[in-house]
This record gives structure tokens, sequence and C-alpha cells, in this order.
């Protein structure tokens, strides 16, 4: 099932709408962005007269991913000492100091012209290289067990491969799109017309699941809304219409 990129763009400013009539309101929507599930930021982007949509969630990785470990590390051969009351801070601190930080990943949705279909580009721009260009390192942190097997029987490096980013030229991880068009036909199958707005929902549930792109709570609700509302709409338009 294709999407023209008209359509997407469509979709995809329709989005940044939802998400901003959401943001910042209600304690749900600060909880899922302080345990990593929620977007920080939904925004259209345009370079070289091609439209993308860029959403950045911040995701728990663990230090030493996000830092070189090497810089880090501690010299064993170093005849230093540590004072007695400093080495008990450091215990004391360690939890704090090692906590897994949240680092920002962007994840740009992006029309594919050969395909017709979105395909999503993910940046891991401060990650360490040895973390960000591991196929291991990434499917670990991006990717939810519920998906890892599936994903990894798709081809010799999984449904993820590293390439070159269609608008910006940098580096990514992308979810190839050859299978996208038959897994949009077969959750679609009930829908006798979907618009760009619900295809895009579609796309994300199918899609942006499988590397951890979930749709946030209080987004998904307002999307809910939206399409009763839409529903109701229609019904009354086509009761009017009847004689």
């Amino acid at each position: 099932m294709a999407i023209e990129a008209r359509e997407l763009d469509v979709a995809c400013e329709w989005l940044c709408g939802v998400w901003r009539g959401v943001y910042l309101r209600g304690d749900e929507v600060r909880r899922e962005r302080k345990e990593g599930r929620g977007w920080v930021d939904v925004w259209m982007r345009e370079r070289y007269g091609v439209k993308y949509l860029r959403i950045t969630r911040e995701v728990t990785f663990s230090a030493s991913t996000v830092v070189d470990a090497s810089d880090a590390a501690v010299d064993e051969d170093s005849d230093d000492e540590v004072p007695d009351e400093d080495a008990e801070i450091i215990e004391r601190s360690s939890g704090c100091e090692m906590q897994q930080p949240l680092t920002p990943v962007c994840y740009d949705i992006v029309h594919s012209a050969s395909y017709q279909v979105p395909v999503v580009y993910i940046t891991l721009s401060e990650l360490s290289p040895a973390a960000a260009s591991s196929p291991e390192q990434v499917y670990s942190l991006l990717v939810p067990d519920a998906y890892k097997s599936q994903m990894q029987a798709v081809g010799t490096m999984g449904a993820l491969s590293m390439g070159e980013h269609p608008v910006t030229g940098s580096p990514a991880w992308f979810v190839h799109p050859c299978l996208t068009q038959d897994a949009m036909r077969a959750v679609s199958q009930r829908e006798a017309i979907l618009g760009p707005e619900m295809y895009l929902m579609r796309w994300l549930g199918v899609i942006g699941s499988s590397i951890g792109l979930s749709v946030p709570i209080d987004v998904a609700q307002a999307v809910q809304m939206y399409h009763e509302e839409a529903d109701i709409e229609s019904d009354t338009v086509v009761a009017k219409q009847v004689p």
C-alpha cells in the first residue's frame, strides 16, 4: 500500500499539529519524556526542496555508549592513591554518576520515490562512534525485546541497515522499505478508505514501534479523538444527503 509524497507531507504536518496540541499538557507527557518514551520535538524540515518529518525522543543509554569508555578509563598502573574520605564520597555518589543518561535520538521520516512509502532514518549523533556504528549495540538500544527476533530475521544484518541519509548525506540507520507496502496492506485490509493521516499512524504502529518510535499515550488519545470526530462528521454529511 503506497502513499504519495504530497500526501505524506500533509500527514506529517497534521501530526506536528497534534503533537503541539498535547505538548507540555499534563503529567503524562512529562512522565513519558522522563522515562524515555515520549517525544521531545516534532517538526517539519526542508532541505534542497525535500520535506521530511523529524521526531526526536530521548532514550536511556548506558554511560559507556554516550562517552567513549577509553576517555573515562582509570589507569590501573597509576601510583596515585585515592584518599579514604574521597573514596567514600565516590562510593556513595557512584550510583548517581553512573545513572543512565537520556540521549536524543533523531528519527527522520522521508518519502521514498522508489518504493512510494515512508522510510525512517535514525541518527545517534551523541553516541560514541563505536556504539553508533555497531548493529548489535543499535539493536540493543533501540529495538524493543518483542521485535528483536523478527527484525533480525530479515536479511543478514536484520531489518536495520546503515546507509546515507537521502537528504542530509550523513550516515544513518534506516529500516529498509522493501516490505513496507506489504506490511501496510496487511494492517489496512479492513479500511475501505485510508487517509494520509491514518496511513501515517498505521505506519508508525508497524514500523515505528519496531525501532522504539511508539506513539506517546497523549498523542494517541488525541488522534483517536480526531478519528472519532471525523467519523461523526462523515456520518452527519451522509445523513443530510439521504432524502
